[in-house]
């Protein structure tokens, strides 16, 4: 996930040049749906007429945020957006204990602070090259 997540990052900022933002997610929303429709072999569920809707709202904001993202990148360099990727991390985390009511894994335990020790080093280190 980190390396198509960092691909997928450099592709926006190389398209950010000559493409507009729309476009942009518009080409990653087919990216994504072909993707998608190569899973169907593997046991896709129609979802029913509620999940419809959330899935429809969620492509929705989905799109939007990825509209603000790739934005966000025309007007500031990836190595000071990094940081936000990884504050990205906590929503699910906190649908998880919230929502669905399922406690911290020790595999996540161990990881969040190499995670969080990485945003860190990555806000410093944006720091650093702007005062120099």
């Amino acid at each position: 996930m980190g390396v198509l997540t960092a691909f997928a990052l450099i592709m926006v900022r190389s398209l950010n040049r000559t493409e507009s933002p729309g476009a942009i997610a518009f080409y990653f929303v087919l990216a994504s749906m072909i993707g998608g429709v190569l899973t169907l072999p593997f046991g896709w569920v129609a979802p029913d007429g509620k999940t419809l809707l959330l899935l429809v709202f969620a492509g929705i904001f989905g799109g939007l945020a990825h509209i603000a993202m790739t934005l966000a990148f025309r007007h500031a360099e990836a190595s000071r957006l990094a940081p936000f990727e990884y504050l990205a991390i906590l929503w699910p985390v906190l649908a998880d204990l919230l929502l669905f009511r399922i406690p911290f894994a020790p595999a996540f335990l161990l990881a969040l602070p190499l995670v969080l020790s990485g945003a860190a080093m990555a806000a410093l280190e944006g720091r650093r090259r702007k005062s120099r």
